[in-house]
């Protein structure tokens, strides 16, 4: 990863997560959003960050899932607020920080 701060690479993102979906949810369109997005990262000198496939549980139910994974295990997913938290909350647009319980990673890219 480049010497960019984690600051305005959350800032990149939250930006083009807007430009991609405006005020649409994000409901079945991580995919869309960490696809693209991970080639436009890559291409600004964010070697190291790591597109991620996988499933978050909710309710019961799995939901295949994408989001990033930065060198140190932190993560950022760019639609997040598609999901709640374990007390129902509804998750931030872009959501930074540790790997909630509720996901699981299948594959690293």
């Amino acid at each position: 990863m480049n010497n960019k701060p984690t600051k305005e690479l959350l800032k990149i993102i939250t930006d083009f997560r807007k430009g991609i979906l405006g005020n649409d949810k994000p409901n079945k369109k991580c995919y869309m959003v960490c696809s693209a997005l991970y080639g436009f990262l890559i291409f600004l000198g964010y070697n190291s960050i790591k597109l991620v496939k996988g499933v978050v549980e909710q309710n019961g139910e799995k939901y295949e899932h994408y989001w990033f994974e930065l060198p140190d295990k932190t993560i950022i997913d760019p639609t997040a607020s598609q999901f709640k938290d374990e007390n129902g909350n509804i998750l931030p647009k872009v959501y930074y920080g540790d790997l909630p319980n509720y996901y699981t990673i299948e594959k690293i890219s």
